[in-house]
């Protein structure tokens, strides 16, 4: 159950039915429970939390399995997807930047005494001030800035070979702020 609904009415004097539905449906998906989920999860917000909220106050709605469902098999790809579109736009600017790239670098994790298990290392070229690339690195290893600095050089050697068009990325760091 979600917060969708359907209801069809049938005659039975001339066996005409109609169906009608409350909000439409986008691949046999309920349209408002995939929006649900994508408000939950790009808004930052608990999906517990939520959906135990809205169940007390008796309102119908998806379940936390639909919820993950919908995270796993349209949000995060859809993620993934929006972010490997923005970053081929900003490699395809900087390919075509005079004076090799300026990198700012900066790594965050939790804070001591909590439990964080990951920590995001970001890399960003300071002139068009654009993160070009983020690492997700584990928290028991320590942050290497020159480790994720290479992993992103790297990343920019194999999008040029991916890309194939003419690109050449002039990838010698000018600078590394830290």
């Amino acid at each position: 159950m979600g917060t969708f609904i359907t209801v069809v009415q049938y005659c039975t004097c001339c066996g005409y039915s109609y169906k009608w539905c409350s909000q439409p449906l986008t691949a046999n998906i309920p349209s408002g429970n995939l929006s649900l989920s994508a408000a939950t999860l790009f808004s930052g917000s608990s999906a517990t939390k939520l959906l135990r909220a809205m169940r007390i106050m008796n309102l119908a709605t998806i379940s936390d399995s639909t919820f993950e469902k919908h995270k796993t098999k349209y949000l995060h790809p859809t993620i993934y997807a929006v972010w490997r579109d923005h970053q081929d736009h900003i490699l395809q600017q900087l390919a075509q930047m005079e004076g090799g790239l300026i990198l700012g670098c900066d790594g965050r994790s939790d804070s001591p005494g909590h439990c964080a298990k990951f920590g995001s290392y970001s890399v960003l070229e300071t002139r068009i001030n654009k993160v070009i690339d983020i690492q997700l690195v584990q928290v028991l290893q320590p942050i290497n800035k020159y480790y994720t600095l290479t992993a992103t050089i790297l990343m920019l050697y194999s999008h040029n070979t991916e890309l194939n068009d003419g690109f050449c990325y002039n990838v010698s760091v000018v600078c590394s702020i830290t």
